[in-house]
């Protein structure tokens, strides 16, 4: 899905995708990264491989770096598989229900 934008956005502009995450245009032509990965780079380092960054309170645009947590991606599907509907404040339980549940698993498949 394309997003329409203005022709005249310069870097350093934000836009909210159709997914409802912001992205900032970081360089010309056309190069844009997502803010709150941005925000957690400019913090922690690059991303490591297989991480994902996500928010603690679950809106997509508190980029916040206290609201965002780093996550594997597979922490971040138990997550999404068990406790991906827990909203709001609930959303820190179904984070710390999701990697424990990970951990669990990973100790019992040993």
């Amino acid at each position: 899905m394309k997003t329409l934008r203005p022709h005249n956005i310069l870097v350093g502009d934000e836009v909210i995708n159709d997914f409802g995450y912001i992205k900032v245009k970081v360089a010309e032509p056309n190069v844009w990264k997502f803010k709150h990965r941005l925000v957690w780079e400019q913090a922690h380092g690059e991303i490591p491989q297989g991480s994902v960054v996500c928010f603690k309170d679950g809106n997509k645009t508190n980029c916040e770096l206290d609201n965002l947590i780093l996550l594997t991606k597979g922490e971040r599907a138990v997550i999404n598989k068990y406790f991906g509907n827990y909203k709001g404040e609930l959303t820190l339980t179904g984070i710390a229900l999701g990697k424990l549940k990970s951990i669990v698993s990973k100790k019992q498949s040993k």
